[in-house]
């Protein structure tokens, strides 16, 4: 699933699969802010990952990110995009 993309091909869904998955993971790190600021950053990082489609045609249908909240905490914000629903 993870190196699935799809495509839509003259009303046919069309999925590709990729001989192997990339999936690029940034990792900001929020541990020099304080609690309060922390909270805003880490709300915006969620708003972004959802405001932002996922290309099914172009890309693996999962976005991820690591953020580090604290010397050793963790958050992990996944986004999960799933291909076109086939109407009949």
């Amino acid at each position: 699933m993870l190196r699935t993309s799809y495509r839509q091909d003259v009303g046919r869904l069309l999925q590709r699969t990729a001989p192997q998955a990339e999936l690029l993971l940034r990792e900001p790190d929020f541990t020099d802010l304080p609690a309060s600021g922390r909270e805003a950053r880490l709300a915006r990082l969620i708003e972004d990952g959802l405001r932002f489609p996922i290309d099914l045609a172009r890309q693996p249908p999962l976005r991820a990110v690591p953020a580090r909240v604290g010397p050793a905490d963790h958050l992990l914000i996944v986004v999960v995009g799933a291909p076109p629903v086939r109407s009949r």
